[in-house]
């Protein structure tokens, strides 16, 4: 059985525990979705990386990248992503 594939906004806040600072992101980005890192402007915030994140990649890969970014982190978290989206699909 397959998990269901977390909504943006329960993504974010995935991405907000696993990756709590800008140099996090980043570090992520570089490592994992290096086409959307280098569209990261000089000055841009944190929360608007992760916007950019989220509009550009899939959600799926999102979380197969944090999967293999830090494991301990995500079974730690991954509850911030399975309750909405688990949530949404009951409510269709």
């Amino acid at each position: 059985m397959s998990n269901p594939i977390p909504s943006r906004a329960s993504l974010r806040k995935l991405l907000e525990s696993i990756l709590p600072t800008d140099s996090d992101v980043r570090a992520f980005c570089v490592d994992y979705f290096a086409s959307t890192a280098k569209k990261f402007a000089e000055g841009m915030d944190q929360t608007s990386k992760l916007s950019l994140l989220l509009e550009r990649e899939e959600p799926s890969e999102i979380v197969d990248a944090l999967k293999q970014h830090d494991p301990n982190r995500f079974q730690k978290s991954k509850h911030l992503s399975n309750h909405e989206a688990s949530a949404r699909t009951n409510t269709k």
